[in-house]
């Protein structure tokens, strides 16, 4: 009897852990600069305890939501969670991505930071915007593969019944 060799699979934590993050990102204090530039203005300008009370809170709760907003890329779908004080936590999965967007404006490419506009066949998250965050074009690259990757194991192909230059009859 022959001993066949077997070849030694590598060690892949995701395969482990599937609910490990593949990508982690948050959007950025850069989308701050004018509310914390306002603030700091009106707090030269105004000399009412009150109203600099109020307009610093605002802008440290802006700060604080900006920073809770996180979007994790994981093997079989995307969750997005926001909220300071109650978190709400939305799942979108990979194969029902339909296509991805990249914007960079020019003031966030000297940043390094851009959009990833992904558009959805869900029902609650047709359109998911991850604003102001770095990594952007890894982001869509492995969200391409990923959704491909859905498709395929799930057996889903994306079909569009209706057309706008068809005149959707």
């Amino acid at each position: 009897m022959s001993r066949k060799k077997r070849k030694k699979k590598r060690y892949d934590p995701r395969e482990t852990f599937p609910d490990t993050p593949l990508i982690t990102v948050r959007t950025s204090q850069i989308v701050n600069i004018p509310i914390i530039l306002l603030a700091l203005l009106l707090y030269v300008l105004i000399n009412n305890e009150l109203i600099l009370t109020l307009i610093i809170s605002y802008s440290i709760f802006r700060i604080l939501d900006t920073y809770c907003r996180v979007y994790r890329v994981f093997q079989n779908r995307i969750e997005y969670s926001w909220g300071v004080l109650s978190r709400r936590t939305n799942n979108v999965f990979n194969y029902r991505i339909k296509d991805i967007a990249v914007e960079k404006p020019f003031l966030l490419r000297i940043l390094f930071r851009g959009h990833v506009i992904v558009h959805t066949s869900g029902v609650e998250t047709g359109i998911l915007r991850m604003e102001y965050i770095p990594k952007v074009d890894k982001i869509r690259e492995v969200l391409l593969v990923q959704s491909e990757r859905g498709r395929r194991k799930n057996g889903v192909r994306e079909v569009d019944l209706w057309s706008p230059k068809r005149g959707g009859n």
